[in-house]
């Protein structure tokens, strides 16, 4: 867990543009890319980029990683 906070904190400061886009979008899922991007008050193809940037990281799919192990680690009684 530690080492993916680690990898998230380095592409926010590497990438602090897309790390703008990337949070945005955790925190308002419900907002579609084109809502994001009048949010943000950038273009939808900028949103779509930024999204990339961070998708292409792989950092994203390390959060897919630890979300399915906590949820399995959560059903087997692991987790307080």
């Amino acid at each position: 867990m530690t080492e993916h906070i680690i990898r998230v904190a380095d592409f926010a400061a590497a990438h602090p543009k897309a790390w703008r886009t990337v949070r945005a979008a955790a925190v308002m899922p419900e907002l579609g890319h084109s809502e994001l991007a009048a949010f943000l008050c950038i273009s939808k193809r900028t949103v779509l980029r930024n999204l990339e940037i961070f998708r292409k990281s792989g950092v994203s799919s390390q959060e897919s990683e630890l979300e399915n192990t906590a949820a399995a680690e959560q059903k087997r009684g692991c987790n307080p």
